[in-house]
């Protein structure tokens, strides 16, 4: 399905994929999820990649980001433990200097 000749947008999974200038094709997200899914299905990124005339290296990055995404810290926060010497002062913070967030 690769054809390099091809200069105009085609079609994957009932989905239109145009090409942009400078030739690459412009994945669209739903595309992008789809072919995740069946590699989490048990499909292989090289036959995904073939089906739909992508670069390999490209399909593994689009399922590496989705086991990226999918990894979540436990808990609203994620905090580091703090330990101070027996010689430093303790004093508190106003809550303005309070970081809450990334």
């Amino acid at each position: 399905m690769l054809d390099i000749e091809q200069k105009e947008a085609h079609e994957v999974w009932g989905i239109r994929v145009p090409r942009q200038a400078n030739g690459k094709y412009q994945w669209p997200a739903a595309i992008k999820t789809k072919a995740v899914e069946r590699i989490l299905g048990g499909e292989t990124i090289v036959s995904i990649a073939m089906e739909i005339g992508a670069n390999q290296s490209l399909v593994a990055r689009w399922a590496a980001g989705a086991r990226d995404a999918s990894v979540k810290p436990e808990g609203p926060h994620n905090f580091v433990e703090v330990i101070l010497s027996h010689d430093a002062p303790l004093t508190a913070l106003p809550m303005s200097e309070i970081r809450t967030g990334p």
